[in-house]
């Protein structure tokens, strides 16, 4: 049986976002920033957004997924940063 995309974002965030709050820290704005587990997964979720964009579709076209509430874009860190941060 397939998986759902919110089953699998459950069971794949922690792994997915692995070091992703090391990353979040390195950026100069975020230096003072403390990033709680939820933060991390919230950031986490724009690379998922992003792909899904190469398909037309967004999370939103996904009810019970969860959506970005942070703004990560490539106007607020550098563009190597940014692409490193939604590998």
């Amino acid at each position: 049986a397939l998986a759902t995309p919110e089953a699998l974002w459950k069971e794949s965030k922690h792994s997915n976002c692995n070091d992703l709050q090391h990353r979040l820290e390195n950026i100069q704005q975020y230096r003072d920033r403390i990033f709680t587990d939820e933060d991390v997964y919230d950031y986490g979720l724009h690379p998922f957004n992003d792909n899904l964009n190469n398909f037309g579709k967004t999370l939103r076209d996904f009810p019970n997924m969860p959506v970005p509430q942070q703004v990560l874009d490539e106007f607020q860190v550098s563009q190597p940063l940014y692409r490193e941060l939604t590998l």
